[in-house]
């Protein structure tokens, strides 16, 4: 019998969470949360547990690190099933996908991972068919995460996207996200990018738009994309370690959104975007001219190459551990996860310079 587990993560959001836990109970075999609230919330997470007999939920405590993402390899690891569902608590299955799950993992003929419609406005309208290819359903032991924010799960092994308009992923209720101000600490780190780094980008954006399945850069789209951004930058002499220009941010994030317009996003927030590209500009040149710009770049060269996991050491169980034993119950979030990977860079990266 092929089992599968509900993988999640939540900080304060606990509502939600054992919402998603109750909507999934009758059809998973096991519930792994990440858990990251405070004090309080933990007692209440533990009380509902046992009240409501939940005994499918495992709950594991790690500080607050600002999201999710970092965690992903740690929560993989705790899940016992054969396959994996991750999702957000703010997501629901549809009513047909949940109903044929455990069909589609147990035949004979299944890939290694599923690719699903995940409608990112808001609950599946027909008047808003705006989504994206998500792998979130796939096999424990053919995955990996690099802690990126919004990144698709590296499959080792077959991806086949499920194609039926009754499979897809909704937003059940929005949650509360960061701010701005919160956002743009990290940004600097996870959006700065060289040209090398800005080609891995675009490309992943695009197969997450168009070509769910398998490895883009071998589909006839992916060679096309990849060959028109390497004579670009060959014939404008931009070596691959050298930071993007600030219109070639622009370029990248202005044919991002015009890539989710014509995957069905409302063409009225082109407009939006473009005014939200001149403000990304205008944050590019702060973080260029700031005194720890060349050192934040560096860091971003890292952990866009091999992941804030990776770098942090946060498939590890002992720095999970070592983590929780300096850090609990203090003040964590996204100002904790900067402080981590500058003390990290200064430790074992800056007198090597940028990975190789």
């Amino acid at each position: 019998m092929v089992t599968f587990t509900v993988m999640m993560f939540s900080k304060n959001d606990i509502h939600m969470a054992l919402d998603l836990v109750k909507s999934m109970y009758s059809t998973a075999d096991e519930f792994v949360l990440v858990d990251s609230s405070n004090k309080e919330r933990r007692a209440e997470l533990a009380k509902a547990k046992k009240s409501m007999k939940l005994n499918k939920l495992k709950i594991f405590y790690c500080v607050p690190i600002g999201f999710p993402d970092p965690l992903r390899m740690y929560g993989l690891s705790k899940c016992t099933s054969e396959w994996v569902a991750l999702m957000d608590t703010d997501e629901r299955f549809s009513p047909m996908l949940k109903k044929d799950l455990k069909k589609l993992i147990s035949d004979s003929k299944a890939p290694d991972a599923f690719a699903l419609r995940r409608y990112e406005e808001k609950m599946k309208d027909p008047n808003n068919d705006f989504f994206t290819w998500q792998t979130r359903l796939f096999k424990r032991d053919k995955v990996q995460f690099r802690g990126i924010r919004h990144e698709q799960a590296i499959v080792s092994g077959k991806t086949t996207a499920l194609k039926s308009s009754s499979y897809y992923i909704e937003h059940h209720e929005a949650q509360s996200g960061h701010t701005g101000t919160e956002s743009g600490k990290i940004e600097i780190y996870e959006d700065r990018l060289s040209y090398e780094l800005y080609n891995k980008r675009m490309l992943e954006y695009l197969g997450k738009l168009v070509v769910p399945e398998g490895d883009i850069e071998k589909t006839a789209i992916g060679k096309a994309a990849k060959g028109f951004l390497m004579l670009y930058q060959k014939l404008g002499m931009k070596s691959k370690d050298k930071e993007a220009s600030n219109f070639d941010y622009f370029m990248f994030g202005f044919l991002k959104d015009i890539g989710y317009t014509l995957q069905g996003r409302d063409p009225k927030r082109v407009v939006i975007a473009l005014k939200d590209r001149h403000a990304d500009i205008k944050k590019i040149r702060k973080w260029k001219s700031s005194p720890e710009g060349r050192e934040a770049f560096e860091i971003a060269k890292i952990i866009n190459r091999i992941g804030v996991i990776k770098f942090l050491h946060l498939d590890e169980e002992k720095h999970i551990k070592e983590l929780n034993r300096k850090y609990k119950d203090k003040e964590g979030g996204i100002a904790l996860l900067l402080k981590l990977m500058a003390e990290e860079y200064k430790r074992n990266w800056a007198r090597k310079g940028s990975v190789q």
